[in-house]
């Protein structure tokens, strides 16, 4: 008897964005100190350096004024169907990881239909879960192209995040760590040939620890409160090891796989410390962990995207790579991402990048 044939979501092409107004340690130290009102402590620009070095940002890049979340995703994604080659009036479905999107109440995923010239007989949806939301909304469109009750695929997944406009400038201890970004997958449904690995999450949600890392204000609990990120850092840092750790071990032992059989860990970009705890944690090489934190802050959820694209960009991310990809954030929750990369196009068949 032939051997039933096996199927699988993949990634096959990517591409990021970076909001375009640079802005360095001292750039937003000059804001936060614009921004004090009577009553509050000097702020020295170089103070705000520093502290912005101690967890490992040196620059990130913020949208401009006039700019929003479909705006950051729009160039991401294009780019990623050029890369991808195929017709896009294919694609069954966009999903999007925002936590500040567009509008309230709508969709930034349907803009983005719009934008891209998309067919209309398609789903489109936003799904926000913090920094992890882009793991959140990978699986369900991996479970979507890969099931017999979804729509199939082709589908793009996209996280784009404008946390420059969701932080306060008189808060040190959120203001100075965040950067805008977005990164783009397509993703399609593969054979698998024998022996290949499959894709594999695991999620952890912890909500006692809602209040160390939230935004109070803004929707039906408090309508008229605070609309800036709340942050106990102590807090998160330990939950955020904590937490890493256990799921990467997890989802290891659902893929019946080996540390060892990591070519490339890609965390969240939040704290170069943590990123280097939790790799001392799991005994893996930090010259085979991708970062990035220096360049674009804390990106949310674009995180992990945004860093996927640029080590394949930079030709550290390979076809035939397995990648770890964990994650922690608001809830508080996290997740990992088990991911083979096996039909990514190889890096001399795509066009330079700019």
């Amino acid at each position: 008897m032939a051997e039933r044939t096996e199927y699988a979501a993949s990634i096959v092409a990517l591409y990021h964005n970076r909001g375009e107004v640079n802005m360095t340690n001292l750039d937003v130290g000059q804001r936060m100190s614009g921004a004090r009102q009577p009553g509050d402590k000097p702020i020295r620009a170089e103070a705000i350096d520093k502290l912005a070095r101690e967890v490992g940002i040196v620059e990130r890049g913020w949208v401009r004024s006039d700019q929003a979340c479909s705006d950051l995703a729009y160039p991401a994604v294009k780019r990623a169907l050029e890369m991808w080659g195929k017709d896009k009036n294919t694609i069954r479905a966009i999903e999007v990881a925002t936590n500040l999107g567009d509008h309230l109440g709508s969709s930034t995923a349907v803009i983005l239909q719009q934008m891209l010239d998309l067919p209309e007989a398609i789903a489109g949806a936003d799904i926000s879960a913090g920094c992890p939301a882009f793991i959140h909304a990978l699986r369900l469109t991996f479970g979507d192209v890969e099931s017999e009750h979804g729509l199939g695929g082709p589908q793009i997944c996209v996280a784009s995040e404008t946390c420059s406009k969701g932080i306060d400038p008189r808060d040190r201890t959120t203001y100075p760590l965040f950067g805008d970004g977005a990164g783009a997958v397509i993703v399609e449904r593969v054979e698998l040939k024998p022996g290949q690995a499959k894709p594999q999450f695991v999620h952890i949600t912890k909500g006692q620890f809602l209040k160390s890392l939230y935004v109070p204000g803004g929707a039906g609990r408090d309508v008229n409160g605070k609309r800036s990120i709340v942050m106990d850092g102590k807090v998160v840092a330990e939950q955020a090891i904590t937490s890493m750790y256990q799921a990467c071990n997890e989802v290891l032992e659902k893929a019946g796989a080996k540390l060892s059989d990591i070519d490339l860990l890609i965390p969240h970009q939040a704290n170069i410390n943590i990123i280097y705890e939790l790799g001392k944690k799991l005994g893996f090489p930090v010259e085979r962990t991708v970062i990035n934190i220096d360049r674009y802050g804390n990106t949310s959820a674009a995180s992990i995207p945004v860093a996927m694209s640029e080590a394949y960009q930079t030709n550290r991310l390979k076809r035939g790579h397995i990648v770890l990809a964990p994650t922690f954030g608001a809830g508080l929750n996290a997740a990992v991402a088990y991911l083979p990369m096996d039909n990514l196009p190889q890096q001399e068949s795509v066009d330079r990048w700019p």
